[in-house]
């Protein structure tokens, strides 16, 4: 079996881009979870370049080659998601949420989100407490954000360990001030 990361890696052979994408392409098309999610990360990471030199984070453009580059991210991470690969479920939830160009896309966000959560990806646990502390497709609830975050911060994720640390932080000073008031007789 050919390693088709040796050519993105540039391991044992020279570093050759359009040859990485064929095998990936290959390997996707005959069921490779992994080479699906790849193909996500290279054509997302072609359309940030793109739009990184438009100097728009969002776009709905109808240009060709941006509106290819939605499409095959989405299908690519939407093939490997259905097949189970956590981190593209991930992936997926957090293109949907960021970047998405439909009107179902906070559904889709959530949906995509929720599984890799459940599934302990402290990425998707993370972006799910954010969407919960922002009511982002969903209503506000403060318990719920701080529920992900700190599953997503006991995996080491540093982002949620902030988070974490803000509320334990908030709520010692709320109990601390209230202690104060109450021996004072305010």
């Amino acid at each position: 079996m050919v390693n088709w990361n040796c050519y993105d890696k540039g391991e044992g052979v020279s570093k050759d881009s359009e040859k990485t994408v064929y095998l990936w392409s290959l390997a996707a098309e005959r069921g490779d979870t992994e080479a699906m999610f790849e193909l996500g990360i290279y054509y997302s990471n072609k359309l940030m370049d793109k739009l990184i030199k438009t100097g728009k984070r969002k776009t709905t453009s109808i240009k060709a080659g941006i509106t290819n580059d939605f499409y095959m991210v989405e299908l690519w991470f939407t093939e490997a998601a259905k097949k189970g690969h956590v981190k593209a479920q991930c992936f997926l939830g957090a293109y949907y949420h960021i970047s998405g160009p439909g009107p179902n896309d906070s559904n889709k966000a959530l949906y995509w989100c929720n599984k890799a959560a459940n599934q302990g990806d402290a990425d998707a646990q993370f972006l799910l407490g954010n969407c919960y502390a922002k009511g982002e497709g969903i209503p506000k609830d403060p318990d719920r954000a701080a529920y992900w975050w700190s599953l997503a911060a006991a995996q080491g994720n540093f982002e949620a360990k902030e988070r974490v640390g803000k509320i334990s932080n908030s709520f010692l000073l709320y109990h601390s001030m209230k202690d104060q008031y109450v021996t004072l007789g305010v």
